[in-house]
Order: C-alpha cells, then structure tokens, then sequence
C-alpha cells in the first residue's frame, strides 16, 4: 500500500492508482492520479499557463509538421465533406450574410479575393503578383486606419497594375470609376475587382 501526499488515501502500489515516475525509488508518483489530474486542472486554469498554452500554440502553427498536416487534411474529402456541409447550413448562410455587410467582413473577402487571384489567376502568376498583406487584419487595419475608407459597394484597385497588393498600391473605386481605368480589360467582378 502507498499513501498520498496530498489526499493522505492509501492505495495499492500500482500504476493503476499513481502515475509513473522514475525520480522515485518506488518508480511510481508521490500523489494519486486523482490528485494529480486535480493539480493538473488547477494549473491549466491559471494566467501563467493559458500564457505558455498560447505561445505553444503559435510556434506549433509556424512549424513546418503544422503547415503540411493542414495542408493534407484540408484536402482530404473528409474535410472537403465537413466543408460542404456547412457551407450549406443556415446558421453558416446567416452568420456569412451578417459578417460580409460589415467593414471587417468586406475586407476580409476582399483579402481572400487578392490572395486567391495572386496564388490562381494566370496573369497575377505570370507577373509574379503577390498579396503583401500578412493577414485580413493588416489589411483591415491599413483601410480603417489609413485609407479611412468605408469599402462596402467599391471595387479594390491597383494604381500600378503591375505592382503587388501593398500598402501604398490599392485604392477602392466604384464601378464606373474602376472600368475607366481598365476600359475593355476590366472583368467586373463585383466589390473584388482588379
């Protein structure tokens, strides 16, 4: 029998009752499991912990083994399925309704549209376009903050329409505006165009 430190409870000296240790000389926990899951729980509820969760979490994102396991569940046809699924739902319909007529909702889309086209479209590739903002947040912070334009309605544009998506080369322009810049070679794609 082997007591435990903390709820003073005997039980017998196995790994069914106490975690393994090999700090010990029984090679078994000072404290039960029970205590020890209660410990567990109490650091996992404090600030310094939700802290290291946090940090952990980030690099994790950032590694390469995050990236390639994203990369191969998203596309699997069990994700393609989940995907499809919700996409289909009414709760997704209504929050995507609510979300897009919102400023951060347009830039969003409109970030998701300038990477789409720089990674998809043919000539973006050709010119070797790329979408330089790190995130829809940075994008939403550079119209909000420094643009201080509401772009609901507008269609994003390129002033050097060989240069990336950056700060400093987009605008939003309305319809009219946006198809005399192109003329002929506008495509109109409504509120995400060139």
């Amino acid at each position: 029998m082997k007591t435990c430190s903390k709820c003073k409870d005997e039980h017998p000296a196995t790994a069914k009752y106490f975690g393994p240790d090999k700090r010990n000389r029984s090679g078994l926990q000072a404290q039960c499991r029970a205590c020890d899951k209660d410990r567990k729980r109490e650091y996992l509820e404090t600030s310094k912990s939700k802290a290291y969760q946090k940090e952990y979490q980030k690099e994790y994102q950032q590694s390469d083994k995050f990236k390639s396991y994203q990369q191969e569940y998203r596309q699997s046809d069990e994700y393609k399925a989940y995907q499809k699924k919700y996409q289909q739902s009414d709760k997704y319909k209504t929050y995507q309704e609510k979300y897009r007529a919102t400023v951060d909702g347009c830039l969003h889309t409109i970030y998701g549209g300038m990477t789409s086209r720089c990674k998809h479209g043919k000539t973006y590739v050709d010119k070797g376009i790329e979408n330089l903002f790190e995130s829809p947040a940075d994008l939403i912070d550079y119209v909000t903050n420094e643009l201080k334009v509401d772009p609901r309605g507008l269609d994003c544009h390129r002033p050097d329409n060989d240069g990336h998506y950056e700060r400093g080369n987009i605008e939003f322009l309305t319809k009219e505006e946006h198809f005399r810049k192109h003329g002929k070679n506008f495509c109109g794609v409504a509120g995400i165009g060139q």
